[in-house]
């Protein structure tokens, strides 16, 4: 009878081990142990796109090859999508414990005669700051166009190794690789 209270439900059953941390040792290490078994699930994307990779690397003794590159535009989008996910399920886990409402939908009065640089967000429930100088959008726009710069320099520079007979040299392939590396890096 107890096994039919607590594992037909589905829904039940996917907090059960989380809901019983977080009953035992509190809400902080509830969402810790959360995070790493979504973490960890998570892990199985780039580290099967990682391991195919390396294999046709290898096979191929081509070390400074396209997979590298598509591996590490692959890990961009994943974070991305991880951490969206995340979110949505860190709200889900407050919504079924009941953290939700003492955290998030805390009642704030707004003054309409206040005039200040912050403002109220009825989307996150957080007070912003407004950027009342223009450096905020021209501080985007750089930002945008130093990750545009550095993608066209990422991509040449590997074109420039495969096609030019200068860069066809073992130190230039190497420089090359060097160079997309640290641009992805600084990219990411």
């Amino acid at each position: 009878m107890i096994l039919k209270q607590n594992y037909i439900d589905l829904h039940f059953q996917e907090y059960h081990a989380v809901t019983s941390i977080k009953n035992y040792l509190g809400e902080r290490w509830g969402f810790q142990y959360a995070f790493m078994n979504f973490y960890t699930c998570w892990l199985i994307i780039p580290a099967m796109a990682g391991t195919i990779c390396q294999l046709i690397i290898v096979s191929t003794s081509n070390w400074f090859s396209l997979y590298s590159f598509l591996y590490s535009i692959l890990v961009s989008f994943w974070l991305t999508f991880f951490q969206e996910f995340w979110k949505r399920k860190q709200n889900e886990l407050r919504l079924v414990w009941g953290t939700f409402q003492d955290e998030q939908m805390t009642e704030r009065k707004i003054r309409d005669e206040f005039e200040g640089n912050e403002e109220f967000s009825h989307s996150n429930y957080e007070v912003n700051r407004k950027d009342t100088t223009r450096f905020g959008t021209l501080f985007t726009i750089l930002n945008i166009f130093i990750v545009i710069l550095f993608s066209v320099v990422c991509v040449a520079s590997f074109i420039f190794s495969k096609t030019l007979p200068i860069f066809q040299t073992d130190l230039m392939k190497k420089a090359s690789g060097v160079i997309n590396s640290v641009i992805i890096a600084a990219t990411n």
